[in-house]
C-alpha cells in the first residue's frame, strides 16, 4: 500500500478548535473517498507539521476516533482507517440519546421514524420463514396478555416481536440503532404499557 497521503488532509488548519478541526478533516477524507477502509494515514508528525497545529491536539483527536470506531492504531504499523462498521460508531448518539431522556418530542420522533422505516423494509423482505416468525411472536405477545399481563412479561413479547421485524430486515446498523432507541425509550414504554 502506497504511503501517499490525500492533499486536503495535509492542509494547515484555521484557529477554530483545532481538536474539532481534525477531526473534521480526517472524516472528510474518509467521507470523500481520499482515506479508504484500511489506508494508514499520515504519522503524527506528519499531521503536526502539514497542519501546522500541536502534537497534543492530533493525539487528541485520533484518540477520539479511535474511541468512537473511525480509527485504529497497530502498534509500530501506524493508524489505519476503519474496515467497517463497529458499535463504537454508534456510541456518541447512544450517550447524546441518553442525555436527551427517554420521553422528549425528539426521541418519540426518531422512534417513529426508525420503527415505521423497520417494517417497511420488513415487508419488503419478508419471505415464509420470516413471516412464521412474526405470527409466533405475534401469538407470544396475545398469549402473554391472556396469562400473565405483567408490564415485564408484556414488555419482553414486544422487544421480541421487534427484533423479529429486525430480523427480518437483516441491516446491523439498523439493528443497533433500534436497540438504542430500545434501551432509551424503555422506560417510558413501561408507563405507557401500565396504563
Amino acid at each position: 500500500m502506497a504511503d501517499k497521503h490525500p492533499p486536503s488532509l495535509l492542509r494547515p488548519m484555521n484557529n477554530r478548535s483545532v481538536v474539532d478541526q481534525i477531526i473534521e478533516r480526517l472524516t472528510g477524507t474518509i467521507l470523500s473517498g481520499e482515506l479508504r477502509p484500511g489506508d494508514r494515514i499520515p504519522t503524527e508528525a506528519e499531521l503536526v507539521e502539514s497542519m501546522g497545529v500541536g502534537r497534543n491536539s492530533v493525539r487528541e483527536a485520533i484518540k477520539a476516533l479511535v474511541a468512537m470506531g473511525v480509527l485504529n492504531i497497530r502498534r509500530s504499523e501506524g493508524t489505519f482507517v476503519a474496515n467497517g462498521f463497529s458499535d463504537r460508531m454508534l456510541e456518541p448518539m447512544v450517550y447524546g440519546l441518553m442525555l436527551e431522556g427517554g420521553d422528549t418530542p425528539a426521541v418519540y420522533e426518531l422512534r417513529d421514524l426508525v420503527e415505521t422505516g423497520v417494517l417497511r423494509m420488513a415487508i419488503e423482505k419478508a419471505d415464509a420463514r420470516g413471516i412464521e416468525g412474526l405470527r409466533a411472536a405475534l401469538d407470544n405477545i396475545a398469549e402473554t396478555i391472556r396469562n400473565s399481563p405483567d408490564c415485564e412479561s408484556l414488555m419482553d413479547a414486544d422487544i421480541a416481536f421487534h427484533h423479529k421485524l429486525l430480523d427480518i430486515v437483516g441491516n446491523p446498523m439498523i439493528t443497533k440503532i433500534s436497540q438504542v432507541i430500545e434501551r432509551i425509550s424503555r422506560q417510558t414504554r413501561e408507563y405507557t404499557v401500565q396504563m
